[in-house]
């Protein structure tokens, strides 16, 4: 196994050469460039990069002739659809890959250009909880395959992109084996073909873990319908912008004092009677020695609440639904975990932030 890098800006590019990676161990994985930067690859002999239009080959064909182009072809999921809870969390086909039944004409066009096609990629969305989408598309790259053999090239590359989850990761390892085995077993025993995998989601996720503080709070009025809501020192537009798309965000840990509580999303309305026993966590942080354990608070314990962001906007809501326990106050700490995936994204720079040791802390002091 052999470890490589997934670049999709020019940026990307130049930060990973700067650390001294070799061009041949780079995919300039974006099939829409713009010139400069295609000229940028040839440069620094960064060959392989992927196309999805005709007009992305005449590009390369006048800024990068030598390029060793890989084709991408639409990865469509529509698990989301129809059922919100499952497939990927982020969909990428919209933006990006051919159709199979286009797959022929671009690869004719990029023939009669004369430029060297050495394999496919295609993306199955980021968080992909739907492993079957795997097996459907390694089912059909393998079809693009051989159609792109008739056209009269000799593809080597197979370029899966990424999207596996950390809580799924070895039924998705297990459907993709399966699957290149059945489809490219053959090539796979003789050594003619890269494979590649782009785990990054899966490595990075539960590398950070964000701690913030709650700075400010509002009461809940019943003539209104508002719930009580809380303003943390980050949001949606620093490190929290998972929040942007359902089921990216869990729940965070609330500590207060000496304890900490996990959040819970608001029952029903139907089970959210007075006397519901919900079980909440609860630890004693105060001594190492000591074991924490679950206890069980009653709904009466318990209130509803949303939480924001500390911006203006309106649109800087981190979690609508929330259960926490009464009482919380200024000066509070919730935690999220599994933030690796997404954290420090789009930092800004009025935020007072750090990273410590795979902590990011936003103190809003």
């Amino acid at each position: 196994m052999k470890i490589g890098f997934d670049c999709a800006s020019h940026t990307e590019v130049a930060e990973i050469l700067s650390l001294s990676v070799s061009p041949n161990d780079i995919i300039y994985a974006n099939p829409c460039k713009a010139p400069s930067h295609i000229r940028y690859a040839s440069t620094k002999n960064v060959k392989k990069m992927t196309f999805d239009n005709i007009t992305e080959l005449y590009k390369i064909k006048a800024h990068f002739p030598d390029a060793e182009c890989i084709l991408r072809f639409k990865a469509h999921d529509p698990t989301p659809s129809k059922n919100p809870s499952e497939g990927a969390l982020y969909e990428l086909s919209k933006k990006y890959g051919v159709t199979i039944d286009y797959s022929r004409e671009i690869l004719l066009q990029a023939k009669k250009l004369g430029l060297n096609v050495i394999g496919l990629a295609f993306h199955v969305g980021s968080g992909q909880r739907n492993v079957r989408t795997y097996t459907r598309h390694i089912e059909e790259a393998r079809r693009i395959w051989e159609i792109a053999r008739e056209v009269g090239y000799t593809f080597t590359v197979l370029d899966m992109g990424g999207g596996f989850m950390y809580n799924n990761f070895e039924e998705a390892a297990s459907a993709v084996n399966t699957a290149l085995d059945n489809e490219f077993g053959d090539m796979i025993e003789q050594g003619g073909i890269d494979i590649v995998a782009e785990p990054g989601r899966y490595v990075s996720a539960p590398a950070f873990t964000l701690v913030t503080s709650v700075i400010a709070m509002r009461e809940e009025r019943e003539e209104t319908g508002e719930k009580r809501m809380v303003y943390i020192a980050d949001g949606l537009y620093s490190n929290i912008n998972a929040a942007f798309w359902p089921g990216e965000l869990t729940y965070p840990t609330v500590v207060k004092g000496k304890r900490t509580y996990t959040a819970k999303s608001t029952l029903p309305t139907s089970s959210a009677s007075s006397d519901s026993g919900i079980e909440v966590e609860e630890e004693d942080n105060g001594s190492m020695d000591q074991e924490g354990g679950i206890s069980t608070l009653m709904r009466g314990d318990l209130q509803e609440y949303s939480i924001w962001g500390p911006t203006c906007d309106c649109m800087d809501i981190v979690i609508e639904d929330a259960l926490l326990p009464k009482g919380i106050e200024v000066g509070d700490w919730f935690v999220f975990k599994d933030l690796g995936g997404k954290i420090l994204i789009s930092l800004f720079l009025y935020f007072d932030s750090k990273v410590i040791g795979g902590m990011l802390t936003i103190t809003g002091q």
